[in-house]
């Protein structure tokens, strides 16, 4: 009797195996999860772009060579992120100018104070502009995206001086896959484009 039941076993087993080799092949290589796969190689491409113009930047100051982290969410698109300060001519996010003292009336304190922060705003605007650059460039990659999901990136305002005088600690700024493929395809101009990024501040 063991050795029939056995016997079924094995025949189910012979018999069933073309179809769930072909259910996994299948399954694999469906759309979905083809399209998963697409989308993770995009956003890889994307993250790597983010990071070396990052390390690179003469106006963002990162922590490490690969800052940006970046995912699709359903139905919104795909979202980077990463942290970042200003590059600063005086180390750390107490400037030079403290130097001189706690007097917050110290003349030649508040002047080093003064400039720096200009230079900050400067490399703020300026690191901003990479941002949007790199959007710009391979923001295209996300064909396989519905025209109204987002590109959105997202960075967390660290150690600046100009960041805590202007009660800093988040950039968001989106913008919509079709507005960007209508730039990519001559529809919108470089500044009808820019003037279409959604860009928040807190």
């Amino acid at each position: 009797m063991k050795l029939f039941k056995l016997q079924q076993v094995k025949s189910l087993a012979l018999v069933l195996s073309p179809f769930v080799i072909a259910f996994l092949f299948l399954g694999a290589f469906s759309p979905a999860m083809a399209g998963s796969k697409k989308i993770d190689r995009q956003i890889r491409v994307f993250e790597k772009a983010m990071d070396v113009m990052l390390v690179d930047s003469p106006n963002w100051l990162v922590q490490n060579s690969e800052p940006t982290y970046g995912n699709y969410i359903e139905n919104h698109g795909v979202v980077f992120s990463f942290r970042a300060s200003l590059v600063s001519r005086w180390y750390g996010n107490k400037s030079f100018w403290r130097w001189f003292g706690d007097d917050e009336d110290d003349d030649e304190g508040s002047r080093y104070h003064g400039k720096e922060l200009k230079r900050q705003a400067r490399r703020y605007e300026r690191g901003k502009e990479e941002i949007v650059e790199t959007m710009m460039d391979l923001g295209d990659i996300f064909s396989n995206l519905d025209e109204n999901n987002v590109l959105e990136i997202k960075v967390k305002l660290r150690n600046a001086e100009y960041f805590e005088d202007n009660d800093m600690r988040t950039l968001k700024m989106t913008l919509r896959l079709g507005d960007l493929r209508a730039y990519t395809n001559d529809k919108l101009s470089e500044e009808q484009l820019i003037e279409k990024i959604k860009i928040e501040e807190d």
